[in-house]
């Protein structure tokens, strides 16, 4: 299970950068092949819908303009107020990571006038009550998979080797299981 999970959060990635974003040519530019495919030519000012990471790549050398990520850092600071007030998880979207991620490429870059430092103590923030309240619920619930669809992808992952650590070790201990091995 947890091979395939792992592929999961690599296919995740991997769509998600392949997923076509609205970008705007900043100059012309010629064709170009990218992931088997053929983008272009770029005509200066034109409005194009491109592969996310051919995106990065082309914003990098100043091709076209890197469109704004899907979610801000005022948006991760209610997610952090709400994480902080309530016992309960609140729903994320399955590719919440990859899109602060893409706050953090833009800030980094400059493209943002965001502190990139800030967002990344945000977000260790967040990720520090969301997995309290993982452990919380994986060692009090016998089925964890009912919180399943208020992670994400990567949230899914953890709580998937969590589960099986903490099964294993609970065996171990409460069963001596450990002593049979041996």
């Amino acid at each position: 299970m947890l091979i395939e999970m792992n592929s999961l959060l690599i296919e995740n990635f991997v769509n998600y950068e392949l997923s076509k974003v609205r970008v705007k040519v900043l100059k012309d530019y010629k064709q170009i092949e990218f992931d088997g495919r053929k983008f272009g030519p770029f005509k200066k000012d034109a409005y194009v819908e491109i592969p996310r990471a051919l995106a990065r790549v082309l914003s990098s050398e100043y091709i076209v303009e890197y469109p704004p990520p899907q979610i801000s850092i005022s948006d991760l600071k209610k997610i952090l107020f709400y994480e902080s007030k309530n016992k309960d998880l609140k729903k994320l979207e399955e590719d919440f990571y990859l899109q602060v991620k893409d706050l953090l490429y833009l800030s980094e870059n400059k493209k943002l006038d965001f502190d990139p430092k800030e967002i990344k103590n945000i977000l260790h923030d967040i990720c520090n009550k969301r997995v309290e309240k993982i452990l919380q619920i994986i060692l009090r619930i016998e089925d964890y998979r009912k919180i399943l669809p208020l992670l994400s992808n990567e949230e899914k992952f953890l709580v998937m080797k969590l589960n099986e650590v903490l099964k294993e070790w609970f065996e171990n201990v409460l069963n001596n299981s450990y002593l049979r091995k041996v």
